[in-house]
Order: C-alpha cells, then structure tokens, then sequence
C-alpha cells in the first residue's frame, strides 16, 4: 500500500513572525481575496491556526537549487492560502479562496538558524529559537512580512529573492503533537530548554538558554515519542531520555547548596515511569508539561547582576504550570505515514 501524497499533519499550526512574534491570521478564517491575511495577531485563536498539508513534489528557491519538501496551509474554514501568481508579488499578494490545493497553494518551508547578526539590538534574546523558517513560493521567492510583522493590509510581499529577519517565521504547534518529530521547547517568556551536551548527563541535564550558532542549537532539539499510556517520552540528541528526578517536586534552587537543583537527568537508555510527560494543550498554542507524579514544570528567574532562568518541577496545580510553546523542526528527513 503506497503512502498518501499529499498527507494532513496532525494537529494544527500557528506561524509566528520573528521580529515582532505577532501571528499570521486568515481574516474571517479564510475564503477571501481582498484583505485576506494579517500578520498583527498577538494571540493564538481559530484564525491564527492553520493545518498543514505535506507533499513530497520538492520547491526550488533561488537560494536552494536542490529544492524543499512543499505543504499545502489550510485554514480554518478549510480554503487553503494562494500565492496569487505563485509569488513575486507586492501587491494582490496572497488569497485564501482556493477549494482544492494547487500549485500556486504550495509553500517550501525551508529550516533557518539565525546567527546573532541578524538580530536587532532591540530584540529580546529569551524569545529566540534554535531555527526558524523561511516560506518560499512556487516561483522559488520567500514570503515577506512587511516591517518584521504587526501589519494588517497591506500585510506581506512574496518578491523577496534573499532571506533577511522579515522572512523568517516560527512554526507554533497546537493541538495534537506529532510522535517521533524534533522541536524547540520554549516557555512563553524564558529561553528555549536544551540538554546538556546534547544529553547523556546524571546530573542537571536541562538548562534554560539559547542558540547562539548552528552548534549550540543541536542541544535545543529535543524528540517527542508518543507512549501507549498517551504520555510522552523527551528524547535528547544523544539519544537518551529526559528523567524526572525522584518524579517531580523538585524546586529550581537547591537552599542548601546555593546553587541550581538537580531537576533533571539525560542518561536514561529506556522509558520508565520516571521518563514518562504529560504534555497538555491549552487551546491557545501553548502547553503546560506534567511528571508521571503529577507535578508540573515551571520556571525560576534569578537577578543577581544579571539573569539566570532555572527549571523547577515543584509546581501544584496546572494555573501554576509553565506555559510552552513547542515548535516543530521539518526538515528533509520529514517521515511520510
């Protein structure tokens, strides 16, 4: 039996600009020519999430000859975005009319890391993220969010022909996770979580912090693997499995050492109860993470000249939960059911 092409991935999708961190909206949910998307959306609603339809046909961009894995976005009223052109457009840019995904509805979503030149002084580190993408058209241009996002009509351009920081979007997963998949985890308002030397550590395995190249982001790239019991195991670069200690309850700084607590170990070679995560969707493109005994994950931050973020596993009570946003990573190692 031969796989489907084109496939629906599971759960929806929010796409965040990188500059000012507003949403792509589908203005009235799709099904409009004029006026039709937005980028100034600063919550995740119905409008804001999209799904996603991946295809094996490969994209060609002007930067990449060897071309990307393509996908169809869907709106919430089930029209799908359009290129109008297949791109190279300034004006009468984008569509979302179209009934039935053609080519002028497939978009590269093509992995971006961003060195440090690329961020304006003004922006604020915590909300960076090992990668980003740039949304190239079928004229083989990216999609441009004009002034970095914030805007409603005119919104976007799709003429772009090299990648700066008004191309470059983030991929906000909601709803259903995908199993098997790599993303950024990163609290609403914190740094992105990372493992250690990519995992395999006893001892204080996760830390809070950001990429500042394509090396250190490889530690922020954290797999999700869906258990029978609906509970997911984190597994590290390494290989292995994010542990819970002792299960939970543990705070972010240990009283007597003055120092980081060990919240988390990275060595672990199976799942066990102790490696085993709820990880529950919120409706609003974030999620709040639970232990196998039933604490949750939260934050820490310390101001003593400068700040220090720490994880802690001490939280009751899923209000007093952490909320994250977990990014998803395409790449061209995308698995087809």
């Amino acid at each position: 039996m031969s796989s489907p092409d084109p496939f629906l991935l599971p759960g929806q999708f929010a796409i965040q600009t990188f500059l000012s961190e507003t949403f792509l909206t589908a203005v009235a949910g799709g099904g409009r020519i004029a006026n039709a998307v937005h980028v100034n959306g600063t919550v995740v609603g119905p409008t804001e999430k999209f799904r996603l339809w991946a295809s094996s046909t490969r994209q060609h961009t002007h930067e990449n000859p060897e071309g990307f894995l393509q996908y169809a976005i869907q709106t919430e009223n089930g029209t799908y975005i359009t290129a109008v052109g297949g791109g190279g457009r300034s004006s009468d840019v984008l569509h979302t009319d179209a009934t039935l995904p053609s080519t002028w509805e497939q978009f590269g979503l093509i992995p971006q890391v961003s060195q440090l030149s690329i961020y304006p002084s003004t922006y604020d580190m915590r909300h960076s993220s090992p990668w980003y993408y740039a949304i190239a058209t079928n004229t083989g241009n990216y999609l441009t969010a004009l002034g970095g996002g914030g805007h409603t009509d005119p919104s976007m351009h799709s003429d772009a022909t090299k990648i700066g920081a008004w191309e470059l979007f983030r991929l906000i997963k909601c709803g259903e996770l995908m199993s098997g998949y790599q993303y950024a985890i990163r609290p609403v308002e914190g740094y992105t979580m990372g493992a250690e030397d990519g995992g395999g550590k006893f001892t204080k395995g996760l830390s809070l912090g950001y990429a500042r190249s394509i090396e250190d982001a490889s530690v922020e790239k954290l797999r999700l693997i869906e258990q029978t019991d609906g509970s997911y195991a984190i597994q590290t670069p390494s290989g292995n499995y994010v542990t819970a200690v002792a299960g939970g309850g543990i705070p972010a700084v240990d009283k007597e050492l003055g120092s980081a607590a060990d919240v988390f170990h990275t060595n672990a070679v199976q799942v066990q109860s102790w490696e085993k995560f709820r990880i529950l969707d919120q409706g609003d493109g974030t999620y709040v993470i639970r232990t196998n005994s039933g604490w949750y994950i939260g934050t820490f931050v310390e101001s003593t000249g400068f700040e220090l973020a720490f994880l802690r596993t001490d939280i009751e009570g899923v209000e007093n939960a952490t909320k994250f946003r977990i990014s998803p990573l395409f790449d061209e190692n995308l698995v087809f059911p």
